[in-house]
C-alpha cells in the first residue's frame, strides 16, 4: 500500500512538471509574430483516452489516465518536428482552404486532390503551383515567401492539448472535429487499447496521421501497474524520432550552481542542472547568466542521436560600484529595474549599467529616478532623496462615509430582521392554521430568515469598514503635516529628485 501511495504521488509530480521544450522557439517565430505562419508550422497532435477493454470495473481509472498523460508528457519534452515534402505541402494547402468560403474551396480541390495522391516524391510544379496561390490570397500573401523558403527544414512546433474523451468515430473524424481545445483539425490522433488480465496491464497505442490518412506507428506494452510511465516511456522515446523524422539528440548542461541562469540560444532552460531532450542536431550557444558575473557563452555542436554533457562553470565579476541607499522615510521599499531589493537603508554593489530606481512607502508618494552607473570607484557612493507625504485626507473622509454607511445599513437589517422575526412566532403561536394566517406565517418566516442573513453580511462590512476607518484614521494623525512643506503663500516649496554623493 506504501509502495501505491508513493508511485501515485510521482505520478501527479511528473504530470505537473513544466515542460523544457516550451522555451525552446524556433528562429522563425522569434522573427515573425504572423499567426498563419505559426499555425502552417505547427503541427497539432491529439490524445484520445484509452479503450478500456475486458473486466472495465478491474482496470484503475488512475491507471487508465496515468497511461494517457505518459504519452503527453514524453511529447512535451519534443521541441520541434520535421515532415515529408509532401505532407509539409498538403498540410498548406488544407491552411489556405480553411481560411476560404465554400465557393472558393472549390477551385483548390483539385490542387488538393494532385498533392494528396502523388507519390513521395511531389512533383515540384504542383509546389510552385500551390505557391503562386498562395501569393494571391490576401491573408497568405505577406507570409507565402517565408513558408516557400522554410517548408522542408525541421522546425514544425509541436502542439499537445489535453486527453480528449473518447468518440466512437472514425479517426479522421475526430481530427476534423472542432472543440474548445482543437480549434484547427488535429495533423496526428493518438489512440489505444488497455487491458486487465490478473496483475497485468495490456497496453496498445496506435498513431493516425491525418496527413496521410494512415495509421503510421503502433506498439504495445505489458506491464504492472507501477511501471506503466516507465515502460511507455522507453517505447516513446524509440518512436518519436521516427515519427518527427529528426534524429534527435539529448543536451546535458551542469553548472553546480544553483544561482547560474542557463540559456539555449537565447531561451531560458532552468539553472544549475538541465536536461534537454530531442534537439535537432545542429549548432548552439550555450548562454549563462548569473547576478554580478560576465556572461559567459559557449558554442555546443550536437550531431545525430548523440548524448553529450556538458560541464560550465560563470567564473569572471563583474566591477561592482557599492551604492549606498538612504532613501526617507527609513523603511521604503526599494525596487531596481522593477525587482524588489530592500528596505531602507541598504546597500548594494551595482555593475556598470544604467537603472531605474522605484521607492514605495504606504504614506508617501512613490517615486522613480534613474540612475547610471558610468564608471567603478572604490569610494561608496550615496543616493539619498526624501519622499513626499501623501494627502489621504479625501481618502480617510470615504472610508469614514463607508463606516457610518455600513453601520446605519447593519443597524436597519437588525431591526427589520427582529420585526420580522416577532410577527413570524406570533403567527406560530396563535396555533390558528387558517389558509390566511398560514400564508402570512409562511411570508413572515421567509422574510425574517432573509433579513436575518442580510445582518450577518451586513455585521461582516461593518467590523470591516470599521478596521479599515481605524487603520486610515491612525495614518492620518500620524502623518507628517502636509503644510510643513509649503511656504507662507502656501506655494509647494519641497525640492523633489536625488543626490548623489561620494
Amino acid at each position: 500500500m506504501r509502495q501505491r501511495i508513493i508511485f501515485l504521488f510521482l505520478v501527479i509530480l511528473i504530470v505537473n512538471i513544466p515542460a523544457q521544450a516550451d522555451n525552446i522557439v524556433p528562429e522563425l517565430f522569434v522573427k515573425n509574430d504572423s499567426e498563419i505562419l505559426k499555425e502552417m508550422f505547427t503541427l497539432n497532435i491529439g490524445i484520445m483516452r484509452f479503450k478500456e477493454n475486458g473486466k472495465i470495473t478491474a482496470i484503475n481509472p488512475l491507471d487508465s489516465d496515468n497511461a494517457v498523460n505518459s504519452i503527453k508528457n514524453a511529447l512535451d519534452t519534443v521541441t520541434v518536428a520535421d515532415l515529408t515534402k509532401k505532407d509539409a505541402v498538403y498540410k498548406a494547402v488544407l491552411s489556405l482552404k480553411s481560411k476560404l468560403g465554400d465557393t472558393e474551396k472549390n477551385k483548390y480541390d483539385i490542387l488538393e486532390r494532385k498533392i494528396s495522391y502523388s507519390g513521395g516524391n511531389i512533383d515540384n510544379n504542383l509546389i510552385y503551383e500551390l505557391f503562386l496561390e498562395l501569393k494571391k490570397n490576401q491573408n497568405y500573401a505577406g507570409v507565402s515567401k517565408t513558408w516557400f523558403e522554410n517548408y522542408d527544414n525541421p522546425f514544425y512546433m509541436i502542439k499537445t492539448g489535453m486527453p480528449l474523451e473518447r468518440v466512437f468515430y472514425d479517426d479522421r473524424t475526430v481530427c476534423e472535429m472542432k472543440n474548445s481545445q482543437n480549434k484547427a483539425p488535429l495533423d496526428m490522433l493518438i489512440s489505444g487499447e488497455i487491458e486487465k488480465v490478473e496483475k497485468r496491464y495490456f497496453i496498445s497505442v496506435y498513431f493516425y496521421s491525418y496527413l496521410k490518412n494512415k495509421v503510421v506507428k503502433t506498439f504495445s506494452v505489458v506491464t504492472d501497474s507501477e511501471n506503466i510511465s516507465l515502460k511507455i516511456n522507453e517505447k516513446m522515446e524509440e518512436i518519436i524520432p521516427e515519427l518527427f523524422l529528426i534524429r534527435y539528440a539529448n543536451l546535458i548542461i551542469n553548472t553546480e550552481d544553483d544561482d547560474t541562469a542557463i540559456y539555449l540560444d537565447s531561451n531560458y532552460t532552468g539553472k544549475k542542472n538541465v536536461e534537454i531532450k530531442y534537439l535537432p542536431p545542429k549548432k548552439y550557444v550555450v548562454t549563462l547568466k548569473k547576478e554580478n558575473y560576465v556572461d559567459k557563452n559557449e558554442n555546443i555542436e550536437l550531431v545525430d542521436n548523440e548524448k553529450k554533457f556538458v560541464f560550465l562553470q560563470i567564473d569572471k565579476m563583474q566591477d561592482l560600484q557599492l551604492i549606498n541607499f538612504y532613501i526617507e522615510p527609513l523603511g521604503t521599499k526599494i525596487f531596481i529595474n522593477s525587482v524588489y531589493q530592500g528596505k531602507t537603508p541598504f546597500k548594494k554593489a551595482l555593475p556598470k549599467g544604467d537603472y531605474i530606481i522605484s521607492s514605495k512607502s504606504d504614506l508617501f508618494e512613490n517615486n522613480r529616478y534613474y540612475l547610471a552607473i558610468n564608471d567603478v570607484t572604490t569610494e561608496e557612493k550615496l543616493l539619498i532623496f526624501h519622499l513626499k507625504s501623501k494627502d489621504i485626507r479625501t481618502n480617510y473622509n470615504v472610508k469614514k462615509a463607508l463606516y457610518y454607511t455600513s453601520f446605519w445599513n447593519f443597524t436597519f437589517s437588525f431591526a427589520t430582521s427582529i420585526a420580522f422575526t416577532v410577527f413570524a412566532i406570533e403567527y406560530r403561536i396563535r396555533g390558528n392554521y387558517s389558509e390566511e394566517n398560514q400564508l402570512s406565517y409562511s411570508v413572515f418566516y421567509g422574510l425574517a430568515w432573509g433579513f436575518g442573513a442580510y445582518t450577518v453580511l451586513s455585521l461582516g462590512w461593518l467590523f470591516f469598514a470599521l478596521a479599515d476607518y481605524l487603520i486610515t484614521k491612525e495614518k492620518n494623525d500620524f502623518i507628517p503635516i502636509l503644510d510643513f512643506y509649503k511656504d507662507a503663500e502656501g506655494i509647494d516649496r519641497l525640492t523633489m529628485g536625488a543626490v548623489i554623493r561620494l
